[in-house]
């Protein structure tokens, strides 16, 4: 009596690729998207990978408001390089309200805070409901290293009069365009 053979099937081959432009300069740029979270704590802000729905799809500060924006804690060590880019939209009010956002973008290992980048200003949404698109360049001026359970950070101080307002829907649920999106693109260098 034959014996059956059992021969195993090869799973199907991965193959990474990168673009060009990233193997040329050494960086892959990988996008953040600002949204805010329904937690235990309450809500909360972070930065997502993912195009999900915002619980707001924008906030009213209504004066000076400080938010750190964090990600979840990298899993395997990173390193940081090159320029960010922060792109989103402001909006002035009707009745003469003003916003501008400035933006820095951080390391947080453990308790400690380190700048990587100096802090960006954007310019103002103007009063009448104006709508701005903004954005901005970071550049980093140090290579960063991210270890195991460190976090990218991204703080944002927004000054805004009455219901004056930036947005931060991953999804642009509403439909509008200019888009409720607001993201970070940020620059790792692809290991040697």
């Amino acid at each position: 009596m034959p014996l059956k053979a059992q021969f195993p099937i090869p799973p199907p081959s991965s193959i990474a690729t990168f673009d060009f432009v990233d193997i040329a300069e050494g960086t892959g740029i990988v996008t953040y998207y600002i949204t805010d979270l329904e937690t235990s704590a309450g809500l909360t802000y972070g930065l997502i990978s993912q195009t999900l729905r915002s619980i707001n799809a924008n906030t009213q500060p209504g004066g000076t408001v400080e938010y750190d924006i964090d990600l979840a804690p990298y899993n395997l060590p990173k390193f940081v390089r090159g320029t960010a880019h922060f792109h989103g939209k402001i909006q002035g009010g009707g009745g003469g309200e003003t916003i501008h956002l400035k933006v820095t973008l951080m390391k947080l290992s453990g308790t400690v805070e380190t700048n990587m980048t100096d802090q960006i200003q954007s310019q103002t949404a103007a009063a009448g409901s104006v709508i701005e698109q903004i954005s901005m360049e970071l550049p980093i001026t140090t290579e960063t290293h991210f270890k195991a359970g460190d976090i990218l950070r991204l703080n944002i101080i927004a000054t805004a009069t009455g219901v004056a307002r930036w947005s931060h829907d991953p999804s642009n649920a509403s439909g509008l365009d200019p888009a409720d999106i607001m993201r970070i693109d940020v620059p790792f260098r692809i290991v040697d």
